[in-house]
């Protein structure tokens, strides 16, 4: 039983890992800013490859099932970070000086 729980945990983990960035997408679409669908894309794009980043070194390091659930987690955080931040310099660029 606890088995399935885990399995389900990952499952969950690594279905949600675009919640985060299409959040803040939708946030600036609503206060009206542009969304940069571009942004967006490499966001998850990033998101991705850093989750199965850590989860290639947790196999080579033989770390256990720990980066089955942490990868999805740093990959989303970096990932809104990435997102976040050249979303904000593109705004900045923007604006009339």
């Amino acid at each position: 039983m606890q088995s399935i729980a885990y399995l389900i945990l990952i499952i969950f983990l690594w279905g949600m890992i675009w919640v985060i960035p299409a959040t803040l997408a939708g946030k600036r679409r609503k206060n009206g800013r542009s969304v940069y669908w571009g942004l967006l894309v490499a966001a998850l794009i990033t998101e991705i490859l850093i989750a199965v980043m850590i989860l290639q070194l947790g196999v080579s390091f033989e770390a256990g099932n720990l980066t089955l659930l942490i990868g999805p987690i740093i990959g989303s955080t970096v990932g809104s970070y990435y997102y976040w931040k050249l979303a904000s310099q593109k705004d900045k660029e923007k604006q009339p000086s």
